[in-house]
């Protein structure tokens, strides 16, 4: 596939479809030819940005508007999504469709042509440049052989080859050289920049340590979906996380997604169910045809009816702007602070005293007297309680800063060319800090907990807090059994609803089973599993509660096209109430375990290292 030429306007990516022929470079070699005269510059820049305001106005009245009671029309959505290879959304997303190693941005907003991964060059100030020195720049950045990498990026490139429209180039290319003669004229970075971290908190405080333990199955089985989250979207943050503000449309989301699974709000839609007696049974039309694979499968419209995900309205495939009428955009709330479940969610750039001292000051201005804190970074979190002493003034008792992730600030493609990239010792004595992958998520708990604490923290956090509010509860006029004989029959979104209805409930709702959706629910574990492969994977006892059968079943590492038709598999649906997405890319899929090698009792060897 040649590259895609992206361009971003209005904060929103527009993936064009139609420039798929060994040519296609020439378009960036136009832009940079018209760079070089200033007045057919700015009217080549305002005749494209007339040209996507009407594209965005056209997409916004056509599609990204959904209504319940109408039928979704699949020729209209075609006549506004011909010309593009995604529904255009503030949060680029990179898929087997529209991989980042094959796409330029061309930012008519900040006037920047970016190369994911590689660099970020000045549209205006190239005019001063040689235009054919340029496009060797490009070609030189964007067809490298071997192709560039996530991590670490190419900050200095040896001598290259590179195939396209202008023949075979040999290119002794060093950015290093370029930034340093050209970084006021060519280079750009795009990343906010981070304040200094200020420890200093404003109210009389005192510092506790955040409990991260997840043996228990439903809070392992949460870090598990949680770090899944952050791998899926490890590349998008790793190349533009920088770029984004804590009130802008990708980090709200990313974080409420993150804040509903581990507070156990999300829920899991099977995407094909369980075959009890062979999970391999290609034969069974369930398997073949009508299922929401199947769907996904196609053109992606930015959402879902809601005859296929159960849910009461339709839902969002997660990352899309489309909304019902009278909404926002997306699932999250609008705001960088809220309430959810009664805690007090902070999203900051940085994750220190200062942000911790103003998460504070706006929960008493909200009133409240006794409240916890969670405040949230991409990747960080600090956690935070306040409550009045007997001197009638509020008092904090606050956490350090937990990593959600494998993932560091300092190594997001957004701060290049200010801070170059320097490469981590990697040795068996050192912790790896890069982006996240399947490694880093599989194994055993112990695994999960180290690599992903802040996520194992979030957890146990909301968790203290749902077991606060539901000690101030009644348990109401009738015998708990009664209770008990309700909360066998729900459905899985009432059962949670009900687990905070008071303690007693909370309790027996909580006992000893993790309900995943209204057929599955798991009955034990974690487990270890090593499956023929170095790495252990997390294994878990599942109940079919139809047939009552006991299903040992491990996670399947596999990649799209290499899922197992008819094996255990959801999706998580994140969001509240009426505003529900479908995280369409976090496919958690399981298989049976089979005669594998369990490991039980200490922690494996790779553990100890």
């Amino acid at each position: 596939m040649g590259p895609l030429p992206t361009v971003r306007f209005n904060r929103r990516y527009y993936i064009d479809r139609g420039f798929q022929n060994p040519g296609c470079l020439q378009a960036i070699s136009r832009i940079i030819a018209i760079t070089a005269d200033p007045e057919s510059y700015q009217t080549w820049l305002q005749s494209a940005r007339a040209q996507y305001t009407a594209y965005e106005n056209a997409i916004e009245q056509g599609v990204h508007e959904i209504r319940d009671d109408v039928e979704r029309d699949d020729r209209l959505l075609n006549s506004h999504f011909s010309k593009f290879r995604q529904l255009p959304s503030e949060f680029l997303r990179f898929d087997e469709y529209a991989s980042w190693e094959d796409t330029y941005i061309i930012d008519l907003d900040r006037e920047v042509l970016t190369i994911p991964g590689a660099a970020h060059l000045k549209l205006e100030g190239s005019r001063r440049l040689p235009a054919p020195w340029l496009c060797k720049v490009f070609h030189s950045l964007h067809l490298l052989d071997p192709p560039r990498r996530l991590y670490p990026p190419h900050l200095q490139v040896q001598e290259t080859r590179a195939d396209g429209p202008l023949g075979e180039l040999v290119l002794g290319l060093d950015l290093g050289v370029i930034r340093g003669a050209y970084s006021e004229q060519l280079l750009t970075s795009l990343a906010l920049e981070l304040p200094e971290p200020d420890p200093k908190i404003e109210y009389k405080h005192r510092m506790v340590t955040p409990k991260t333990d997840i043996s228990e199955a439903r809070k392992a089985f949460l870090t598990f979906v949680s770090a899944f989250t952050l791998t899926v979207y490890d590349r998008e943050i790793m190349l533009f996380g920088r770029e984004w503000s804590p009130d802008s449309f990708p980090f709200r989301e990313l974080a409420f997604a993150l804040v509903c699974i581990t507070s156990d709000q999300a829920s899991f839609h099977a995407i094909n169910r369980p075959h009890p007696s062979s999970h391999y049974n290609n034969e069974d039309p369930y398997f073949r045809n009508g299922t929401l694979e199947d769907l996904l499968e196609q053109q992606s419209h930015g959402w879902i009816e809601k005859k296929w995900t159960s849910t009461k309205v339709p839902c969002l495939q997660f990352g899309s702007m489309c909304h019902l009428p009278g909404k926002p955009p997306g699932i999250s709330p609008t705001e960088a602070m809220y309430w959810f479940q009664g805690v007090l969610i902070s999203l900051t750039l940085v994750t220190d005293g200062a942000a911790i001292t103003k998460a504070v000051a706006w929960g008493l201005e909200q009133g409240r007297s006794n409240f916890q804190i969670v405040v949230l970074s991409l990747f960080q979190v600090a956690f935070a309680e306040v409550f009045v002493d007997g001197d009638e003034k509020p008092c904090v008792k606050w956490s350090e800063p937990l990593y959600l992730s494998p993932k560091r600030a300092e190594h997001c493609f957004g701060t290049i060319p200010h801070t170059p990239f320097v490469p981590i010792d990697t040795g068996s004595e050192c912790e790896y800090h890069g982006p996240c992958d399947l490694e880093s998520m599989a194994g055993t708990p112990q695994r999960l907990q180290r690599n992903y604490s802040g996520v194992a923290a979030l957890i146990n956090f909301f968790e203290v807090a749902a077991n606060r509010r539901a000690v101030s509860k009644s348990n109401g006029v009738f015998p708990m059994e009664l209770y008990h004989r309700v909360v066998d029959f729900v459905d899985c979104d009432t059962l949670k609803a009900c687990s905070g209805v008071s303690r007693g409930i909370r309790h027996y709702c909580r006992r000893k089973y993790y309900r995943l959706d209204d057929r599955m629910r798991i009955v034990a574990g974690p487990f270890e599993i090593l499956p023929g492969m170095e790495i252990p994977v997390l294994a878990f006892d599942f109940e079919d509660m139809t047939t009552g059968e006991i299903l040992s079943l491990r996670h399947a590492c596999a990649y799209k096209y290499d899922r197992l038709r008819g094996s255990p598999t959801w999706m998580p649906i994140v969001g509240m109430g009426d505003r529900r997405a479908l995280i369409s890319q976090v496919i958690m899929q399981f298989q049976r375990a089979g005669t594998e090698r369990w490991l039980t009792g200490p922690p494996s060897s790779e553990d100890e290292s």
